[in-house]
C-alpha cells in the first residue's frame, strides 16, 4: 500500500512538473502465455490458428516460477493474461505460487470456456474479468470462432463463477468488446451484467491499435457510450472511470505514459516502452531483476512519456489518463464487495435479455 501511494504521488508530480521524468509502474500485466482455444474475429495479436507462431516460445513451469519470483520483488498486484491463461496446464500450480510468494491482488483475463476444469484457482483470485461480447449463443460461437455450444458453455461458466464470488472473495466483471456489427449485442450484455449484479465494462474494437472506423463515424456508436457514462454515474456495477469512457467517446488523444503498468510477455520478455511499438528493454530470466531490465530499456529506447501514437485500447487509455487523477484510479482499484454478492442486491435493475441467452437448468456446484 505504501508503495502504490507513493508511486501515485510521484507519478502525479512527474507528469505535471518533470514531463521528461520515469512515470513508476504501479502493477505488472503478465501475458502468461501467447496460445488461446478461441479465434475471435477482433483479436489481432493472438487466436488458436496463431498458435503454431508461439508454441516454440512458451515458458515451462520453472521459468513461470522464476519470472513470478522477480516480478514479486517489485509489484503488490499481477495480472494474468495472455493468449488464454486457461490453456495452460500448470494454471493451478502457478496461481498457487502467487499467492505462496506474497502477490497480495491477483487478478486473470479470461473468455471462462474452460473455467470450470480449474476450481482451485478461484480462491487465490481477486479480479476474474470475462469476456463476454454476446448473449445470442449462435452469434457468440460466431464471433469466438467457436463449434456450437461454445458459447452457451461460457454463459453457464460465467454465471457459476459469479455465483462463487461472496464464497471466495473475488469479484466478476464483463469485458466487452464492442465492434460495428455488434452494439445491440453490448447493449445487451449490459443488460445482462446489470440484471445479474455483475460488473461491466466495454472497449471498441480496435485495428491496429485504432479504433474501428466505421465505430469512429458511428453516431449509434456514441450513443451508447453515452449511455454507459450516464450509468456510471449512479450504477457501481459499470467498471472504469468516467475519464476512460469520455475519451472512447470523443475519442480525443491523450498524454500516454506506457511505463505507468509493466508488461510481460510470455517469453518474460519486457516490453518497453510497450508493446504496439514493439520494443524490448530485455529478458527477466537473463538480467534477474525487473530494474535492471528498465535501465537497459531505458538505455535502448530512452523515457516515452506523452506518446503521440495514442493507442486506443483500454490498459493504455485508463491508465495513463489516471496519472494525473489517480484518486479516480484509488476508486476503482479499491471498488469491492463491500455489501456481499452483488447477485443478492435487490436495488439492481431488472432488465430483458436478448432470447438467445439460455441459462442451463444446472450449474457447477
Amino acid at each position: 500500500m505504501l508503495k502504490t501511494a507513493y508511486r501515485l504521488s510521484a507519478n502525479l508530480f512527474n507528469a505535471r512538473f518533470r514531463p521528461k521524468a520515469l512515470i513508476h509502474p504501479l502493477f505488472v500485466v503478465y501475458h502468461i502465455t501467447n496460445l488461446c482455444n478461441l479465434r475471435c474475429f477482433y483479436c489481432e495479436d493472438f487466436s488458436a490458428d496463431k498458435n503454431h507462431l508461439y508454441k516454440p516460445h512458451e515458458l515451462d513451469t520453472p521459468q513461470v516460477k522464476e519470472v513470478l519470483r522477480i516480478l514479486r520483488k517489485k509489484f503488490d498486484y499481477i495480472y494474468i493474461t495472455g493468449g488464454e491463461p486457461y490453456v495452460r496446464q500448470d494454471l493451478s500450480e502457478l496461481v498457487a505460487y502467487m499467492k505462496q510468494i506474497g502477490f497480495r491482488r491477483i487478478g486473470i483475463n479470461t473468455n471462462a470456456l474452460t473455467l470450470d476444469q480449474k476450481p482451485e484457482i478461484l480462491p487465490h483470485v481477486r479480479d476474474l474479468v470475462i469476456s463476454i461480447d454476446s448473449m445470442d449463443a449462435p452469434k457468440k460461437d460466431e464471433i469466438i470462432g467457436c463449434k456450437k455450444g461454445g458459447a452457451q458453455k461460457i454463459f453457464d461458466n460465467l454465471r457459476w463463477a459469479a455465483g462463487l464470488q461472496k464464497k471466495y472473495g473475488y469479484e466478476v466483471s464483463i469485458n466487452c468488446v464492442v465492434a460495428p456489427h455488434t452494439l445491440n449485442d453490448a447493449r445487451e450484455v449490459l443488460q445482462f451484467a446489470l440484471q445479474e449484479g455483475i460488473r461491466y465494462s466495454c472497449i471498441p474494437q480496435n485495428v491496429d491499435y485504432t479504433v474501428h472506423p466505421d465505430l469512429n463515424s458511428s453516431e449509434d456508436y456514441r450513443a451508447f457510450i453515452q449511455e454507459i457514462l450516464e450509468l456510471k454515474s449512479r450504477n457501481p456495477l459499470i467498471s472504469g472511470t468516467r475519464y476512460f469512457f469520455q475519451n472512447i467517446l470523443k475519442l480525443s488523444p491523450f498524454e500516454c505514459y506506457p511505463s505507468v503498468v509493466a508488461r510481460v510477455n510470455a517469453n518474460g520478455d519486457v516490453s518497453w516502452p510497450c508493446r504496439p511499438l514493439k520494443t524490448i528493454a530485455g529478458n527477466l530470466l537473463e538480467t534477474g531483476s525487473f530494474d535492471a531490465t528498465v535501465k537497459e530499456g531505458i538505455r535502448k529506447h530512452g523515457i516515452l512519456n506523452a506518446c503521440g501514437k495514442n493507442c486506443q485500447v483500454r490498459c493504455y487509455i485508463e491508465t495513463s489518463l489516471l496519472v494525473k487523477h489517480p484518486l479516480a484510479l484509488v476508486r476503482e482499484f479499491f471498488t469491492g464487495l463491500k455489501s456481499g454478492s452483488p447477485l443478492a442486491n435487490p436495488a439492481l435493475q431488472k432488465l430483458p435479455v436478448s432470447a438467445g441467452y439460455v441459462p442451463a437448468e444446472k450449474h457447477l456446484a
